[in-house]
């Protein structure tokens, strides 16, 4: 039964079989830098000392670069590429499942929601998709407080506050929410993102004001 490496020294192997690495390719560079010079000679080509320069400094290294590239470096990078993507999967899987997501075109219509926002609303996602948010609009906020929030994200600026919204059943439900707009290349907002969190301990009451 083999014993399971600590990861001092699981460290130290991947830096040896690196070291090994580097000089197998500088060996084998430099192993086809004479073969190719042999073959020079052999053909009657005469070379210039500064041809013969090139030829033992720059090519060994060019080749050695490369050769480096496709059997360490690349993998190294393709690695630390796929690590990244597993990392931002995580976080969109946290995001997903801790707060509520829509997505919402410069005319305030639902293109997207995510499944918390379903829950927490009560709406499947067919009967909230093409519809804006007034669907869940309590009334408990005033005209100039969704005025200055419209104002706000139209400017192409984030929009931070609070809502009391009105799930399907009725009940009310607080949010802390953030809007931003996702600009175009003329910098005028094309859809806009709401990332809400669930206030539960707050009392989800129109008389709460």
């Amino acid at each position: 039964m083999s014993i399971p490496l600590s990861s001092a020294q699981l460290s130290k192997r991947h830096f040896l079989c690196l070291i090994g690495i580097i000089i197998a390719v500088v060996s084998i560079s430099e192993m086809l830098v004479l073969l190719l010079l042999d073959t020079i000679h052999l053909w009657g080509i005469v070379l210039s000392p500064l041809q013969i320069a090139v030829f033992n400094i720059i090519l060994p290294a060019v080749l050695s670069s490369t050769l480096l590239w496709f059997l360490t470096i690349r993998r190294l990078v393709l690695q630390g590429d796929q690590e990244k993507t597993v990392s931002n999967s995580e976080l969109l899987d946290a995001l997903e499942n801790h707060v509520l997501i829509s997505i919402s075109d410069v005319q305030g219509r639902i293109v997207y929601a995510n499944d918390m926002f379903c829950k927490i609303s009560g709406y499947t996602e067919d009967e909230l998709i093409g519809q804006d948010h007034r669907i869940v609009n309590s009334g408990h906020h005033d005209q100039e407080y969704i005025r200055n929030m419209w104002s706000t994200i139209a400017r192409g600026q984030v929009w931070r506050g609070e809502f009391c919204n009105r799930r399907k059943d009725g009940g009310l439900y607080w949010v802390d929410s953030t809007i931003a707009p996702v600009l175009d290349k003329t910098g005028k907002p094309k859809q806009y993102i709401s990332i809400r969190r669930d206030t539960i301990l707050r009392p989800a009451t129109v008389a709460d004001s």
